[in-house]
């Protein structure tokens, strides 16, 4: 490369023989920079490009502007001709890097300019650039893994909100609060294997557990509400081959029979179907059924029957379901009830509490509101049953 000059001289005192001051002054004052070259301009005020053409290849560093703490945000700008105007010098993407930067030469963050930005936002980067964000804006969501969470102090721990802050905190069975009716059988903890059922165990505080079979019927339950003493579950592991067990008439104990002598005791079978017009709007009455066993039946049942399967509760034709399915909706005891004497079936329909009534659905276990002719797809069935005397 050829060798080149920074200046175009003021005066060219080559020419001359001699040399006065005014021409050094002259040629010092008046010489310029090379077209291809130029010189930083340090001042507040807007270089004058109009009247001094060579400033267009000058860099401004232009002074205006002094932070609170008195750091200066100088800005060093060019002459963009095709503006015209200065414009500040962008540095070019990736220009520089970390081997640029010495470690903690960078200013703290309150150095950044965040002036009309919301508060709590972040930087963070977005796909190809850096950009600001939202805390809760850039968590992925999924992205918190269970070894991020803070540590409980021991076991069954759980995250609870406490009203004001959520606070890790032991949970029981009591801090649980769930309305009569609304657990599902399949949320039920699933059993170790089949043949198991789930009873109280009386060494465990009467906690409900899972208990194989064999277990369960050496136990005695109160099998409420169809018996107000213990049945004796043990005698049925006993029973021979084709027994089935009955209530003897005679001692009022429960005792075996086989298929045949047991087929004789039911002697007397009587059966009634009452059809009612609409259980809503027929409460708070009675209803009437005679019967012919000449004594009071030892066994009587009523039960509800579907008589139209156009009904909002899921039942078909034919289907028969307890009369605790249909309750009251305010205190939810059973509206129908019964007595049973010599000759007659008394059934009595007790006015329902303003919140209305409620029938249980069939597929699940779930009450839904009844309203006005919803009853007129049901009718009662009455069974009698009378043993022979011993």
């Amino acid at each position: 490369m050829a060798l080149e000059f920074d200046f175009v001289a003021g005066v060219d005192p080559t020419s001359l023989s001699e040399i006065t001051g005014a021409q050094l002054k002259q040629l010092v004052d008046a010489a310029v920079p090379v077209s291809d070259k130029g010189l930083i301009i340090a001042q507040t005020d807007t270089p004058d490009v109009a009247n001094n053409p060579r400033y267009a290849a000058f860099l401004w560093l232009d002074l205006n502007g002094i932070l609170a703490d008195g750091n200066a945000p100088y800005t060093l700008k060019y002459y963009n001709a095709a503006t015209p105007a200065w414009e500040p010098v962008n540095l070019g993407l990736v220009s520089i890097d970390g081997a640029n930067i010495i470690s903690s030469s960078i200013d703290p963050v309150d150095a950044l300019d965040a002036t009309g930005l919301d508060d709590g936002l972040i930087l963070v980067t977005n796909a190809e650039a850096w950009a600001l964000s939202t805390l809760i804006d850039a968590i992925a969501n999924g992205s918190i893994t269970l070894g991020k969470l803070q540590a409980g102090t021991t076991d069954k721990d759980v995250m609870m909100w406490n009203g004001s802050a959520w606070a890790i905190t032991q949970i029981s069975y009591t801090d649980i609060s769930v309305a009569d009716g609304q657990i599902p059988t399949e949320k039920l903890g699933q059993a170790i294997s089949s043949s198991y059922l789930l009873a109280p165990d009386s060494a465990d505080g009467l906690k409900t557990k899972w208990f194989p079979i064999t277990d369960v019927i050496t136990r005695n339950f109160i099998l409420y509400p169809f018996a107000s003493e213990p049945f004796p579950w043990t005698y049925i592991a006993k029973a021979g081959a084709n027994q089935i067990p009955v209530m003897d008439p005679g001692g009022n104990v429960w005792t075996f029979l086989n298929k045949s002598e047991f087929e004789q005791v039911f002697s007397t079978i009587e059966e009634y179907e009452i059809t009612i017009d609409d259980l809503v709007s027929t409460h708070s009455s009675n209803y009437q059924a005679l019967h012919t066993l000449g004594t009071v039946p030892t066994v009587a049942e009523i039960r509800l029957k579907c008589i139209d399967a156009a009904n909002r509760f899921g039942y078909d034709v034919d289907d028969e379901f307890s009369i605790l399915a249909y309750r009251d909706g305010g205190n939810y005891y059973p509206i129908i009830t019964y007595t049973v004497n010599t000759t007659s079936f008394n059934i009595t329909l007790y006015a329902q509490s303003g919140a209305g009534s409620e029938m249980r659905e069939k597929s699940v276990y779930n009450y839904k509101a009844i309203v006005p002719n919803d009853t007129l797809h049901f009718s009662i069935v009455l069974r009698l049953i009378k043993f022979l005397t011993a």
